[in-house]
């Protein structure tokens, strides 16, 4: 008895406990055949609350179960049957199932009749065990035709969801446990599917996005293996790549999605990155890669390719704005003007301005003395910085321009005659802080050994004395400046 009152923990819904609860207690009494009536009143009426539940989702197959239930209810006739039959045909029970159900009631109208057989305590206790096997254990699952008709729904009925991010996740959250689990692997395929019909229909963004959401929620909710055959995972990524990487690269599942198959996915964008797809497909792998979800070696690889896109493209790839920043070293370092008005594009950027403000000032500094050197050697777009300092650069950058006017790219001395009259007036404007940040900088990183063939250093820091000597006589320049340009000098003397 014990063992029986112990099941109740199994049922989901309150509202079943109650007649489960007075079988039991006739159990106890031994009214066998009150108990068994009970029992089986406790299963058409939860088969027939999930029906219900089921028709309320938008289910067509089951509100015409729905209907067909009412009518004989109200016409005063059983439903009995027509629930456990619409219950097999919505798939909420198996054949199985079915079969025990159909035992079952032909007991129970054997046992509703006092002068009939009644029940024995056996038979009682068997059909409370299955009440609860069969239904009032068992969760509300969506089928197959359930599937079917909420994909068309997704892709078809822009009402449908909101076109809101959470609304959509909310939602694929509510519905993915409900889905049952043998046709997790039919509900994953139909969406890959369907993903690959509306991938290049600009107009169908909005329900590939929601489809999307699906794929990731599905695969992240699935206790199965997805390296079963019936994914079909291996097959997928190989023969439908593009449409894979959009349902399934997302940080919160790379890691469930078998080796073999986040390999081939890489090599995808590895191989040849000059089409759209392999572009985007790049693009949502960076996001995994940011996370830190790559192993070493394909970190490695997923690195290397980067590094060979044009800055423009590749710059939010990145992981950290510090690899970032040395990429952008290297692009002005190149000597290429190309390159270096790329990244100077980047910087004048959205993303750039983001980028500016999480640098560390030194990272700033070594990035904006290689743009003055870039405008003296004739990158136009560098040239046009000069002109107008203030034009989405930040004050670290801004400090870095000003160490370009009296340093090379090794740090020794050597003054850039032409961006020294254009950057002059706003360098005499500058705070004192400024001035001490480039002091500071240039006093830590400075080279003072002359590695030039001729011995250059000497006569270009006599040159620099006799500028500053004649604008002191002039005396346009603030006591302030003067006193920076001098300690300058005497940092390489």
């Amino acid at each position: 008895m014990i063992e029986i009152k112990e099941l109740e923990s199994k049922i989901l819904n309150d509202t079943d406990k109650i007649l489960f609860y007075e079988s039991v207690k006739c159990l106890e009494s031994k009214t066998y055949r009150a108990g068994y009536i009970l029992a089986w009143i406790s299963i058409v009426e939860s088969l027939k609350r999930k029906i219900t539940d089921l028709a309320n989702t938008g289910d067509k197959q089951t509100q015409e179960s729905l209907k067909k239930i009412e009518n004989l209810e109200k016409n005063e006739k059983s439903a009995d049957i027509q629930i456990i039959t619409e219950a097999l045909n919505v798939s909420l029970i198996e054949i199985d199932d079915h079969k025990k159900l159909q035992f079952f009631w032909g007991q129970r109208c054997l046992f509703a009749h006092p002068y009939e057989k009644a029940p024995s305590e056996d038979e009682l206790i068997f059909i409370i065990r299955q009440s609860v096997d069969i239904t009032l254990s068992r969760k509300l699952e969506f089928k197959k035709n359930y599937i079917d008709e909420l994909v068309n729904n997704l892709i078809n009925k822009s009402h449908f969801l909101p076109n809101d991010n959470n609304a959509i996740e909310s939602y694929a959250k509510k519905i993915l446990p409900r889905i049952s689990k043998n046709l997790h692997s039919y509900f994953f395929k139909v969406l890959i599917a369907k993903i690959g019909e509306l991938k290049d229909e600009e107009t169908k963004k909005v329900f590939l996005k929601r489809l999307r959401f699906f794929t990731v929620h599905l695969l992240k909710h699935t206790n199965q293996k997805l390296s079963d055959n019936k994914w079909r995972m291996e097959d997928l990524a190989l023969n439908h790549t593009f449409e894979f990487v959009l349902g399934t690269c997302d940080s919160r599942v790379w890691k469930k999605l078998p080796t073999r198959v986040r390999s081939l996915i890489l090599e995808y964008v590895i191989q040849d990155q000059t089409t759209r797809e392999q572009f985007i497909a790049l693009r949502i792998l960076s996001r995994i890669y940011k996370k830190n979800l790559f192993t070493k070696k394909n970190e490695a690889k997923f690195e290397s390719l980067i590094s060979e896109i044009n800055i423009l493209e590749s710059s939010e790839f990145y992981k950290n704005e510090s690899v970032l920043a040395n990429r952008i070293i290297e692009e002005f370092d190149s000597g290429d003007f190309y390159r270096q008005q790329d990244a100077i594009r980047v910087l004048k950027s959205d993303f750039g301005q983001e980028f500016q403000e999480s640098l560390n000032p030194i990272k700033c500094i070594d990035i904006g003395r290689r743009i003055t050197k870039a405008a003296e050697y004739g990158c136009f777009e560098a040239k046009d910085v000069m002109l107008n300092i203030n034009f989405r650069f930040n004050q670290k950058l801004k400090t870095g321009f000003y160490v370009g006017l009296f340093v090379d790219k090794n740090m020794e001395f050597r003054l850039s005659d032409s961006m020294y009259s254009k950057l002059l007036t706003s360098l005499n404007e500058s705070e004192p802080e400024v001035l001490e940040s480039i002091k500071k900088f240039i006093h830590i990183n400075k080279k003072v050994e002359d590695t030039h063939p001729i011995r250059m250093n000497g006569y270009r820091l006599n040159s620099f004395e006799e500028l500053i000597n004649n604008v002191e006589k002039l005396n346009t320049l603030d006591t302030k400046t003067i006193d920076f340009l001098k300690y300058i000098l005497n940092e390489y003397k």
